[in-house]
């Protein structure tokens, strides 16, 4: 792992990188944070994609729930 630095102004701080897991970022979404919405866009971009389709798996078993249905961009 890599750690990094981040500075604002005279204070920098070490980041030591650490899994992550999404179901806590989908648990504690809010869809009114600005930021939160930024690191959505972020991730989305990154992914490859054949996971941004419908026909992908994880969509295929997230749509079972039935509670929203997504329209089509």
């Amino acid at each position: 792992m890599t750690v990094s630095k981040i500075s604002k102004g005279n204070m920098s701080k070490e980041i030591i990188p650490y899994p992550l897991d999404l179901i806590e970022f989908f648990e504690n979404f809010d869809p009114g944070d600005p930021y939160m919405r930024a690191a959505i866009s972020e991730l989305q971009d990154s992914l490859p994609k054949e996971l941004l389709s419908s026909d992908s798996s994880w969509f295929i078993t997230w749509s079972q729930a039935g509670k929203r249905i997504i329209k089509a961009a």
